[in-house]
C-alpha cells in the first residue's frame, strides 16, 4: 500500500510478476514503478547487474 500523498487516500498497489519475464510493471505510472522498483529490489527479487571484471587473452 502506497502512502498517501497531498492529502489523498492510500491506495493498493497491485503488480503481478510471472515467470519468465512478464510483469504489470510497465501499465504503471513512473511514480508507481519506481516505488515496485524499489521494494524488489529490497526483497531481492531483482538480479543484481553483472559484475564489471578485466578479460585476460591468454595466447
Amino acid at each position: 500500500m502506497q502512502t498517501p500523498d497531498d492529502g489523498k487516500r492510500a491506495t493498493t498497489l497491485t503488480v503481478t510478476l510471472r515467470s519468465p519475464n512478464t510483469t504489470t510493471i510497465p501499465n504503471k505510472t513512473e511514480a508507481e514503478r519506481q516505488f515496485v522498483i524499489a521494494l524488489l529490489d529490497r526483497w531481492k527479487l531483482i538480479a543484481p547487474p553483472p559484475e564489471p571484471f578485466d578479460v585476460i587473452e591468454a595466447v
